[in-house]
């Protein structure tokens, strides 16, 4: 039976904070847009339709929330993927 004279650990490959740092700003950016495309879909103001002013231009709220709703999981997906890189694909951590 051999000794093994030094330890042998595996070491986990680490992310800089900048890597941190984007992730979380794009899980915090689409978690806002996705909460102003949900204010957007449930806004009702009257029985007519209701518009909101995006970029100088008057758009559907409804139209406007869904397209929130889309980039804001878009965001999230990304943020994602970013924060799971510095992980090995198949392997759990023990």
């Amino acid at each position: 039976m051999q000794r093994l004279t030094a330890c042998r650990t595996r070491r986990w490959p680490t992310r800089s904070s900048v890597g941190y740092l984007v992730s979380d700003l794009l899980f915090v950016a689409g978690a806002l847009l996705a909460l102003y495309g949900l204010f957007a879909l449930a806004f009702r103001e009257g029985s007519g339709a209701t518009y909101v002013k995006i970029a100088g231009r008057e758009l559907d709220a409804h139209v406007a929330g869904g397209l929130s709703v889309a980039a804001a999981t878009l965001l999230v997906v990304v943020g994602m993927a970013l924060a799971g890189r510095g992980r090995s694909s198949g392997r759990s951590r023990p």
